[in-house]
């Protein structure tokens, strides 16, 4: 719907500049690399593919389109509302009613995509604290006959209200994404596939190699760091102007 108002709009070509500003490009970067933070859900998804051995063509494929798609999106609704685009682009639509439809639309759509990443949760706090006092901390999540127990099942509804609190109650997404990203994103995406691969195979690897993963997480610590003071920054610089 939203590439369709797009679609019927003049679009400002002017408006697209290519400037690079020190101050935001932490955050955008932190943005980019919190949209492909994927590595949490790749386990379960390997595991229960049909034909496990398509893997990394599904990876590589869906990544390619998923990058495509958000170019493509994100420049038809800047070309659309130009200056006046809106951090949440729906927010961007000028007629109130259709602004509605499209937002439902987002929530309904992040209703259905929440299970996943929350599955995965669940299962790495499972495997990690509940599988009973002789391998974990605390008894197990199910009993004998294979149910889940009463107080894992409360333990879950307050994992979900909890996450549900904290999405209320932060309403600066873009800054929060930037700097989700480049905390947990940098982690996921640049050094810790890097060390963990340095750790496992560095006895094996080729000095080239080593030296490939060594830039990797050198890199991914730069932009961890700078990520995070700018993106703080401009999640403070955003509040200060909400309160004016």
């Amino acid at each position: 719907m939203n590439l369709q108002q797009c679609t019927i709009s003049s679009w400002s070509f002017s408006s697209v500049t290519f400037v690079l500003d020190i101050n935001t490009l932490p955050t955008v970067i932190g943005v980019v690399v919190f949209g492909y933070t994927s590595h949490i859900f790749l386990p379960s998804l390997e595991g229960n593919m049909k034909d496990p051995k398509e893997f990394k063509w599904m990876l590589k494929w869906s990544h390619i389109a998923a990058a495509l798609f958000k170019a493509i999106f994100g420049l038809c609704g800047f070309l659309t509302f130009g200056e006046l685009t809106q951090p949440e682009i729906s927010n961007s639509l000028p007629n109130q009613g259709f602004k509605v439809i499209v937002n439902l639309v987002l929530v309904i759509k992040a209703l259905l995509s929440y299970p996943l990443p929350f599955y995965a949760a669940v299962q790495l706090l499972k495997d990690n604290l509940f599988r009973g006092i002789k391998d974990t901390s605390f008894t197990g999540c199910y009993s004998p006959d294979g149910s889940l127990r009463d107080w894992a099942l409360f333990l879950r509804i307050l994992l979900l209200l909890f996450t549900l609190f904290i999405a209320l109650s932060v309403p600066y997404l873009i800054e929060l994404m930037g700097l989700i990203g480049n905390i947990t994103g940098t982690m996921l995406s640049f050094i810790w596939p890097a060390l963990f691969h340095l750790g496992i195979r560095g006895e094996k690897m080729v000095n080239r190699d080593r030296r490939f993963d060594q830039m990797i997480v050198a890199l991914g610590c730069s932009i961890c760091i700078t990520g995070i003071y700018f993106s703080f920054i401009e999640l403070l610089r955003a509040i200060k102007a909400n309160d004016q």
